[in-house]
């Protein structure tokens, strides 16, 4: 797995929003669809959309945990997989 970025928040519809860190994988045609993992491996979400400027993108993630545990990661550090896509939807 590599480092992808941070939960700074969640939003209206229910998402977490990402700050990329490794702005190379953001722009990345396939970063969309991918799954969303914590620093141990636990499945927590998937990419739908990326968002911001270039320079400091930002992804939507629908989470797939529950919603009052999905607070507990803002500010953690999220992780994607190498290789293919591999959804869980």
């Amino acid at each position: 797995m590599r480092r992808f970025g941070a939960i700074v928040g969640i939003t209206n519809e229910r998402g977490f929003l990402i700050e990329v860190k490794n702005t190379r994988i953001a722009k990345f045609p396939n970063v969309i669809n991918r799954n969303i993992y914590t620093k141990d491996g636990k499945l927590i979400g998937i990419i739908r959309d990326v968002i911001g400027p270039v320079s400091s993108p930002y992804v939507t993630a629908k989470i797939l945990i529950q919603l009052e545990k999905a607070s507990s990661y803002i500010n953690k550090p999220v992780y994607i997989e190498n290789g293919k896509i591999k959804t869980k939807y």
